[in-house]
């Protein structure tokens, strides 16, 4: 009996779970180690750049969702900024896609700085600074900060598609890193 609709289509949403769940809590890991590495950047776009390098623009923008959602109960300002890491990776992937990584990691970061400071102007209604935003050292931390991270991303694809096994490890080593670096961050911040 062959398999019908429905099970096709649970198949795929399995396929694409598989892959993309560990990189979404790469993204999460990477932006809670860098606080408790007190890393400049956030780093909350490297699973969904790694996404991007290796499947392409749309489960780039999914994985990318997925951690800015997972990141709300760490820093609430998630709330508005989750779609930050996803629409950065799609954009990467999109221009990727055509042929040029370099400058799609340009783009993606000016996109990435832009929806920080579209969500920063939005919380504290400074509309009127953000050309001068978009030109603090912050903003140079965050542009430098989604350049590595979709060069990690090309990086990873020289590599090749990832088996389950690596995707497994990958799923398990986001989760440690989340912990212990979540320890750390609440020990050193006294909460």
């Amino acid at each position: 009996m062959a398999p019908g609709p429905e099970r096709s289509y649970l198949r795929r949403a399995g396929y694409w779970l598989i892959r993309l769940i560990p990189f979404s809590l790469l993204g999460v890991g990477s932006r809670i180690a860098s606080d408790a590495l007190h890393m400049p950047g956030y780093y909350d776009s490297l699973g969904a750049m790694c996404a991007s390098s290796l499947f392409g623009p749309l489960p780039s923008l999914l994985s990318g969702l997925v951690s800015g959602v997972l990141l709300i109960p760490y820093y609430q300002v998630y709330v508005l900024a989750f779609w930050i890491p996803g629409v950065a990776a799609l954009v990467y992937g999109l221009i990727r896609r055509k042929g040029n990584p370099t400058f799609g990691a340009l783009l993606s970061s000016i996109t990435y700085v832009f929806g920080w400071s579209v969500v920063y102007c939005l919380a504290t209604g400074t509309w009127g600074s953000m050309k001068s935003y978009l030109m603090t050292r912050g903003a140079l931390i965050l542009y430098l900060d989604v350049f590595i991270c979709s060069s990690i991303g090309e990086l990873l694809s020289r590599v090749g598609k990832p088996s389950t096994k690596v995707l497994s490890s990958i799923f398990l080593a986001s989760l440690a890193l989340i912990g212990v670096s979540w320890i750390v961050v609440r020990e050193t911040s006294g909460g």
